[in-house]
């Protein structure tokens, strides 16, 4: 009886162990989004200043999809704290540059 229920559930329970394993696979990769976004906005900072208006079109091509991913996982595993750290990373430039401002003066 245990044996036949136990080949019955088997492949449900195999299921949900990938299916686990396959949400942290997506985390991860959301951190590492959030984590290139907020780079990208501190290294975007260091340009010269002839390179500002290509920094203007470079950063949101590049940040609005990995944080709307991020947000998306955040969303869809439930993590408020995903979900902070991929706003704030969207918002590091202007972090970046107030913080600046408060070290160097304004």
């Amino acid at each position: 009886m245990i044996r036949w229920w136990l080949n019955l559930h088997a492949p449900s329970i195999r299921n949900i162990r990938m299916a686990h394993e396959n949400q942290k696979t997506v985390s991860i990769f959301a951190w590492l989004s959030v984590l290139v976004v907020a780079i990208l906005g501190y290294v975007l900072w260091l340009v010269p200043i002839s390179w500002y208006g290509i920094r203007e079109w470079i950063y949101p091509i590049i940040a609005v999809p990995l944080i709307g991913y991020a947000l998306f996982t955040a969303f869809k595993s439930k993590s408020w704290v995903l979900g902070i750290c991929a706003i704030l990373a969207l918002l590091s430039p202007t972090i970046w540059l107030t913080a600046g401002f408060f070290v160097f003066g304004f």
